[in-house]
């Protein structure tokens, strides 16, 4: 079989013959000033996998000094978008489609992309960004 045939997908279910070798724990705060309401996700991987997707993950998990910590702590960003990211570099090209509903979600992935430094899914949010109608109920979310 030829890698771009494969379904990385099957890889994070937790029967997959490869098992998932690194994990994140993915902080959301609801509110600046109410800490009580932190929730958070676990998100599973593959070290080689993230690292063909994006020079940071290669330069974090293979780098002179490679991260040991495990699950890795992640924040400033949404468990939407965290999973969004993680889907785009699992999913093939066809499959692959945005889930977030808000432009506000949409730029929340294109933050992370652009972070992870993963150029293909930044262009394909602006693609995205771009396509989306402005309306009176969102267009305050937008300029936000």
């Amino acid at each position: 079989m030829a890698l771009q045939s494969a379904d990385y997908m099957s890889f994070l279910n937790d029967d997959s013959e490869i098992p998932t070798d690194v994990s994140f724990k993915v902080f959301e705060r609801n509110g600046e000033e109410d800490q009580s309401e932190v929730k958070f996700k676990i998100f599973r991987g593959h070290k080689l996998l993230l690292s063909v997707a994006s020079p940071v993950f290669r330069r974090q998990f293979f780098g002179s000094l490679p991260e040991k910590a495990d699950p890795i702590l992640v924040e400033d960003t949404t468990c939407e978008a965290f999973n969004i990211m993680i889907e785009f570099i699992y999913k093939k090209v066809e499959h692959f489609n945005f889930t977030c509903k808000t432009f506000a979600g949409l730029f929340e992935v294109r933050n992370i992309s652009e972070k992870y430094q993963i150029a293909a899914l930044v262009t394909k949010v602006e693609q995205e960004i771009a396509c989306r109608q402005l309306s009176r109920g969102n267009l305050i979310e937008a300029a936000e």
